[in-house]
């Protein structure tokens, strides 16, 4: 989701006003709830039988699975009151470095970030729990457990690029609330990353109903690595960076042009945490399939003006590209043409 028109821009250098707020993860994938009892098969095939009206949108999808490599409003005060049931919040760790580094900052941050010569993301063991979709208890215990391979993991990619990082706050909610950036749940944004609180905010039953009733694990896990990837870009200065090119774009397309950049390199991000964590997770062939055709599905679509997230096709192309490749460097969208980012 691009950020809101706000104030005009000023005629002298400057910084934007507050920091970058809530970054979500796509639109809902298209297709039907799925039915009791139904397998694999049929909810995909849901998917499909839900476009099918739209030929035109089945073309693309011959090229869907192949392995090709292609070369959000924002926030507020600094305060937020919880969801009415409480929200998850668990206390986060993480290693952290013994000096205190600099960050990078401007363009350096995003197109010679230093995570980028860190290689392959470390090789945690990490096992999903078993995920109940219909059980709110489950689908904490899965973002929780999930979330703590991620913070090891990407806590460790930082200390090795001689950079520092402070795991994210969790906020797994189950009923509405208000965040720095805004209030949850919102339409169509069952996950989203809010800067100003370096807190990562799903509806544990929003993103279930968001991801039309999807039964696989790997789904969620996506959705939960893509916020996680909006927080790796905070604490790397990719967002400041982001932020402020978009207050400053002298157009919509051209705002619209760097939020699929910091969209799409989150994609890319989730894919290196699949790729890091197949063994012992495990992500296999078909829950990459699926993974995959998730993030087809929640590609733009409608309104040019509304194309911030990036194309299905470079939407499933950069998730691909990280899971195949493992590592932040194949992750830098701020170096590639417009073509790969649209």
């Amino acid at each position: 989701m691009g950020a809101p028109g706000g104030p005009p821009r000023p005629q002298y250098p400057g910084r934007p006003p507050g920091p970058p707020g809530p970054y979500g993860y796509g639109r809902a994938p298209l297709g039907p709830p799925r039915k009791k009892g139904a397998g694999p098969g049929v909810w995909i095939a849901g998917i499909f039988g839900g476009l099918a009206v739209c030929l035109i949108v089945l073309v693309g999808l011959a090229s869907a699975f192949t392995e090709d490599d292609p070369s959000d409003p924002y926030a507020g005060p600094t305060s937020s009151a919880g969801p009415t049931d409480g929200p998850s919040e668990e206390p986060t760790g993480g290693p952290s470095p013994s000096a205190t580094p600099t960050q990078p900052t401007g363009r350096t941050a995003v197109t010679d970030s230093k995570l980028y010569d860190t290689g392959r993301l470390a090789t945690v063991p990490c096992r999903a729990p078993s995920l109940s979709i219909r059980s709110t208890s489950s689908m904490r215990r899965f973002l929780n457990t999930s979330t703590d391979c991620l913070d090891e993991m990407w806590g460790q990619q930082f200390q090795k690029a001689g950079m520092t990082f402070e795991p994210p706050d969790r906020i797994y909610w189950s009923g509405p609330g208000r965040s720095p950036c805004g209030s949850f749940p919102a339409p169509g944004a069952a996950a989203f990353y809010c800067r100003a609180s370096k807190g990562m905010y799903i509806g544990v039953r929003d993103v279930v109903k968001n991801s039309a009733n999807a039964p696989y694990p790997v789904v969620y896990a996506s959705v939960l690595s893509h916020e996680y990837g909006h927080h790796v870009q905070g604490e790397a200065g990719i967002l400041d960076y982001g932020h402020e090119k978009m207050y400053y774009a002298g157009s919509i397309d051209e705002k619209n042009g760097y939020s699929r950049r910091i969209e799409l390199q989150a994609n890319c991000m989730a894919g290196v945490f699949m790729s890091s964590v197949r063994g012992t997770y495990p992500i296999g062939s078909d829950q990459r399939r699926i993974a995959l055709l998730d993030a087809y599905y929640r590609g733009d679509r409608g309104p040019e003006s509304t194309h911030d997230h990036g194309s299905r096709t470079n939407g499933r192309a950069w998730l691909n590209r990280g899971m195949t490749l493992g590592g932040p460097s194949a992750c830098n969208t701020w170096s590639v043409s417009a073509s790969k980012v649209d």
